[in-house]
């Protein structure tokens, strides 16, 4: 809520942000499907959770219902028209009854009852005071229609559905809906309790039991049998429980051929695994669904969840696994319960930890492993030292310097306790408890006391090494290591609270009492920005930007010199712990509850559900993020959530060659430029702009590129590019030789590359509508024309066919630039009709493979398993090969610019400014990058689905999708992603 009050006539108003989106109501409609209507009960939770924050500053909403529940375009979960909110206990303002009801909404009989009927408590419709439990019974009549798509006691008019609310309970939601799982069907009976003593006795706790219904612990308001325990137990322990089960399964036979008969225990056992068979079924079902609510908001222990299932349901725990991947998996380094320091090397591939169990830890952070290097028996604390070749280890009045390698060490003590410490090179600077300054070389003699005008809390080398800042009492100081006999050098007067350097060290960050500054270090050290921010935590330095953070989250600062006076404020979740730089200027918010990481192509959280983080820390160097927790250090990398810069430029769009290379249009500044994925190697082309079409005949080998003015230009390895004559409209390669050609007009010819000689194959009849191509030994070429006449030739062999008036062609759904056929190997031509789609076989028959029940725009293989089509309003089907069976796979497409992946079936598109990736083949989306103050357009993937390309308004970004062809290599892909395990704890989550 933005704000609350009262207008100048006393009217109470409040202002809440514009969400756009649709309500629930809409979103549970579309839901054909038990389990795609059990995919919406997150935003149950989340509203039940605001509902219970509500509840619990003593107001209750009264209006639940599924059309007050909106979803956001990005996925959040709002609670509108608090038009009927009151205080708990507060009484109802007595207004005349109007004389006709205007809806089904009771605000009509003001005075009695407010509400909606089918979602009101029966007290409330009794005129009883309203109070939590009220509010309660509307979230469950809710969760009740998100399940059986209408409201309990569900009537032709509002009058019968009150009096049948009055009555009795509604029909229990498992004899109503076949499939409802069993803890479910408790959570919703509790809730719509008759007897509001017998509910739930506030949105807390029933959100509480949903959750544990989502994350797959025991509900609390339901009693498990025996049996329900058992198919848990085998869940969460499937070779043990399998071991056992069978034991019992032989024993109880041995015991029923005894008692009775032998036919009749074969047809108990029998039903017995049939029952445990559909029983384990039900079950895996629903962990996909909750590994799927998990992947926002617990993304590792998403990972967990599916581990299990990877080998039987590889291609959907692929699909979940993807997008957990993306949002970020965490991997766990053991470390003390309490740690006191920890430090990154320079080249931020390691990490060294201490703490109050008195050992000294190595981290690599490459390979995931952890080694303890020394055990002091007390607490201790540690910095990298010496090009991160020694450390150097200290306690109280004791400093070690430590070589790991070769476990070498010098032990010294210094005349007064070390309060702060840090290393430059082969030198430690500290300040003592009594706020002395005091330096030793590693190899040197005694420590030297560097004399000061007033003591220090703290100090800060700058990157280069040269400069030190000083947090002193009274002013900061900086130190110039050049100049050793120089005094400190008096920055700024006030008390210094937090300094940071920017990762080149040319500039310092400060806070200093309510102000933050920024120095500048060259050519002298001079303050260049100071703002007043009030009592923030922490300051950065990053990209020309001071950040400064605070209880209530990170403030970039516009420059006082610059034009408009605008900060840009990021929220983040819980307490703030830290702030720092990771590589490529991105920026780093450590909060109790969460990570923010923050950079120029958009922002990212890492949620920590219940884990609480004491401190972060990354490097400008390494793509490694750390979080510090009680007894261990969780690992990112930077690389798996965010998209590597292709290009800092403005370009135009960019189009795949082949999977590892693209070329990106140019403008009239920027030539066009070839992309090497792999490497990141850019090779400018030519002046050539407006970028229509990129084929190509493999990586190394020859690409075509089509430009805005239909010229072709044909680059070859080890060649300057060439221009082939004439205007051209489509560009394929058949063979690494063979490029095909054609025009709109008809025109189609294959270009031999090795005799630059063009030969045409067909003469132009009409307009021609599509093209298709295969690759292989002997590839086929075929076309569609306006006249309704199909055409196909093989390259090799040069037989050529024609089908004259071709049945139920649709020259509509046949779009020209794309080329909406498909030809396979042996020649055999599929084409749309309406909302069907033909072939034109080898041997010259046609015949409907499949038909649709929306007219279809556009389709491609995903493979040689399946096909995906997709309709007119974008809903996409899948068409199995050879059974020709079609399965709605995904609600349209809300987005004008996608692109599909040939070899895989994987989608990606721009839906309400997120890039999303789209999985047909097992019903599956997921959130590539939000928008977060970016637009994305033309959206690209590579033709086997690894990458993804997408163009900002400067610059052009890639990201990488692991996806693994196989079940064997899912479940290698998901051991090696984390260390976790689903230990069934309050956080879910245990570590190998």
């Amino acid at each position: 809520m933005h704000d609350a009050g009262e207008s100048g006539g006393g009217a109470p108003f409040y202002v809440m942000r514009k969400v756009s989106g649709q309500p629930l109501e809409r979103l549970v409609a579309a839901a054909e499907t038990l389990s795609e209507r059990l995919a919406l009960i997150p935003h149950i939770v989340d509203a039940a959770q605001a509902i219970a924050h509500a509840h619990e500053r003593g107001i209750v909403h009264r209006d639940i219902k599924p059309s007050n529940i909106l979803v956001g375009d990005l996925g959040e979960t709002v609670v509108i028209d608090w038009g009927l909110a009151k205080v708990i206990g507060e009484h109802d303002e007595q207004v005349a009854r109007p004389l006709v009801d205007l809806s089904d909404t009771l605000k009509t009989r003001a005075g009695i009852v407010y509400g909606t009927p089918g979602f009101m408590a029966p007290e409330q419709l009794r005129g009883a005071p309203v109070d939590e439990r009220c509010d309660v019974y509307a979230l469950g009549a809710t969760l009740y229609h998100l399940l059986s798509r209408s409201p309990p006691h569900h009537a032709k008019t509002a009058d019968e559905m009150m009096k049948a609310a009055v009555a009795a309970p509604p029909t229990p939601i498992r004899e109503l809906v076949a499939g409802v799982p069993p803890d479910l069907s408790t959570i919703v009976d509790k809730a719509l309790a008759h007897d509001a003593t017998q509910r739930y006795q506030n949105a807390r706790e029933l959100a509480k039991d949903l959750q544990r219904f989502l994350t797959g612990q025991l509900v609390a308001s339901h009693h498990y049998s025996p049996r329900e325990k058992l198919v848990r137990l085998i869940r969460k322990n499937r070779g043990v429980s399998a071991a056992v089960a069978a034991l019992v399964v032989i024993g109880t036979v041995l015991v029923i051929r005894i008692v009775v008969e032998r036919n009749r225990a074969d047809r108990a056992a029998s039903d017995a695994q049939h029952a445990q068979a559909v029983a384990e079924l039900h079950a895996e079902e629903l962990t996909l669904t909750q590994a799927r609510y998990n992947v926002d908001l617990n993304p590792t222990k998403a990972i967990t969840m599916v581990k299990p299932l990877a080998a039987k349901y590889w291609r959907e725990v692929r699909a979940i696994a993807a997008a957990a991947h993306a949002a970020g998996v965490a991997w766990s380094l053991p470390a003390a319960k309490q740690t006191l320091s920890l430090d990154m090397s320079h080249v931020g591939v390691r990490a060294v930890s201490a703490g109050e169990d008195g050992v000294v830890r190595l981290h690599d952070l490459v390979r995931r492993t952890t080694r303890p290097v020394v055990a002091l028996g007390a607490p201790v604390m540690a910095r990298f030292a010496d090009d991160d070749r020694r450390l150097v280890i200290w306690h109280g009045d004791q400093l070690t310097v430590l070589d790991p390698a070769s476990g070498r060490r010098r032990d010294v003590t210094v005349p007064m306790a070390i309060h702060d410490l840090e290393v430059v090179r082969d030198i430690a600077y500290w300040v003592d408890t009594r706020g002395a300054l005091w330096r030793l070389g590693l190899d040197g003699p005694a420590p030297l006391e560097i004399a000061l005008d007033e003591p220090v809390r703290g100090l800060a080398p700058a990157p280069g090494g040269r400069w030190i800042a000083l947090s002193g009492e009274h002013h900061l100081f900086l130190l110039d290591r050049s100049q050793p006999a120089a005094p400190a050098l008096e920055v700024m007067v006030g008390t210094p609270r937090e300094v940071a350097w920017s990762a080149d060290g040319e500039y310092l960050g400060a806070l200093v009492d309510d102000f933050v500054v920024a120095v500048a270090m060259a050519p002298a050290p001079s303050i260049i920005e100071r703002q007043t921010v009030g009592q923030r935590l922490y300051v950065g330095f990053h990209a020309g930007r001071l950040y400064v953070m605070g209880p209530t989250g990170v403030a970039i600062l516009v420059r006082s010199d610059e034009a408009g006076d605008v900060n840009t404020r990021k929220a983040i979740s819980g307490a703030p712990v830290g702030l720092t730089e990771a590589r490529g200027g991105t920026v780093v918010a450590g909060a109790s509850d969460g990570i923010t990481v923050m950079s120029r192509d958009g922002d990212r959280t890492l949620p920590l559900a219940a884990a609480r983080v004491e401190r972060v820390l990354a490097s400008p160097r390494s793509p490694y993020l750390l979080a510090q927790l009680e007894g261990r250090l969780l690992l990112w990398n930077l690389d798996d959530i965010q998209p590597r810069r292709l290009l800092d430029q403005v370009t135009g769009r960019a189009l795949f060659a082949d999977p590892d290379h693209a070329i990106a249009s140019g403008t009239l500044d920027v030539p066009t430029q070839a992309i090497d994925l792999a490497t990141g190697a850019v090779q400018p082309l030519g002046p050539w702009t407006d970028l229509r079409a990129v084929a190509s005949a493999g990586p190394g080998r020859a690409t075509a590129i089509i430009d805005g003015a239909r010229r072709v230009h044909l680059v070859v390895p080890g060649r300057e590019p060439l221009d082939l004559p004439g205007e051209i409209d489509i560009a394929a390669f058949a063979t690494d030789n063979l490029l095909v050609l054609a025009t709109l007009d008809g025109y189609i010819a294959v270009h031999d590359i090795a005799r630059n000689q063009a030969t045409p194959l067909a003469v132009p009849r009409a307009r021609l509508l599509g093209l298709a191509w295969g690759r292989g030994r002997h590839p086929w070429v075929a076309a569609a024309f306006s006249d309704g006449t199909l055409w196909r030739k093989n390259l090799v062999t040069g037989v050529a066919q024609t089908a004259p008036r071709t049945p139920r062609l649709d020259p509509r759904h046949l779009a020209p630039r794309d080329g909406k056929l498909l030809v396979g190997a042996d020649g055999g031509v599929l084409f749309l009709s309406g909302s069907e789609v033909h072939s034109w076989r080898a041997d010259g028959g046609f015949a409907r493979l499949a038909a649709t029940p929306k007219p279809l725009e556009d389709f491609g293989e995903a493979g040689a398993d399946a096909i995906i089509a997709i309709a007119s309003d974008t809903t996409i089907y899948t068409i199995a090969r050879p059974s020709a069976g079609v399965t709605e796979a995904l609600a349209s497409i809300e987005s004008s610019s996608a692109a599909m992946s040939p070899d895989t079936g994987v989608l990606v598109a721009i839906e309400r400014g997120a890039l999303t990736v789209l999985d047909p083949l097992v019903h599956q989306r997921w959130t590539l990058a939000l928008p977060n103050a970016i637009t994305f357009s033309y959206p690209a993937i590579s033709t086997d689905g690894r990458r993804v390309i997408a163009k900002t308004p400067r610059s052009l970004l890639a990201w990488t999708i692991e996806l693994p062809a196989t079940a064997e290599a899912t479940v290698r892909w998901l051991d090696a992603m984390t260390n976790a395990v689903d230990d069934r704890s309050p956080g879910g989550l245990g570590w190998r």
